[in-house]
């Protein structure tokens, strides 16, 4: 399997083939030797080809292996990435699950709207749908309701508030 390293400068070659390696180093974040080594590193494992273009300008071209060993690296990521959104989102149902169970009918949320705060708007519709409210914040925590705060994790811990961020962080 390809390493990040690897396939950041594979991704920055597809961009600009007749780069030099100078130019590949600073956009990958890589020094100059770090960026040569890997360069012939994945030429010796047949990723990538070093065709001579003019005197001294080359051209690197990824080949059929280093496209394939790439769009492997990008799927276990990605699959990685949507176990992770599916742990968060099962989180999330069950904390909003325990508070519905305990006669909870309003929810608000406190912090940025961002994709968290969408997540859990997601969440709510699947889990308790039309028979709660979920609002947006600011607000107090009363009797039949919960705030969900996405940020201030440092906080005291009201009754009725939840800091989401902090209650994710334990699940995991």
């Amino acid at each position: 399997m390809l390493h990040q390293k690897e396939v950041s400068l594979l991704e920055a070659i597809h961009r600009t083939p007749f780069a030099s390696q100078r130019f590949l180093s600073k956009n990958v974040g890589l020094s100059l030797g770090q960026t040569n080594a890997l360069i012939k590193s994945l030429a010796s494992k047949g990723d990538l080809e070093i065709a001579p273009n003019d005197g001294r300008q080359v051209k690197y071209s990824i080949t059929k292996r280093g496209y394939a060993r790439w769009m492997r690296y990008t799927k276990v990521r990605l699959s990685d990435a949507f176990h992770c959104v599916c742990d968060v989102k099962r989180t999330i149902g069950k904390i909003l699950d325990e508070h519905f169970v305990k006669g909870v009918r309003e929810f608000v949320i406190e912090g940025e709207n961002d994709a968290l705060a969408s997540m859990v708007s997601e969440v709510f519709r699947e889990t308790v749908g039309n028979d709660a409210k979920l609002l947006w914040g600011p607000a107090k925590a009363e009797k039949d309701r919960v705030l969900l705060r996405l940020d201030g994790i440092d906080a005291p811990t009201d009754k009725g508030v939840v800091h989401l961020m902090h209650e994710l962080a334990k699940a995991t």
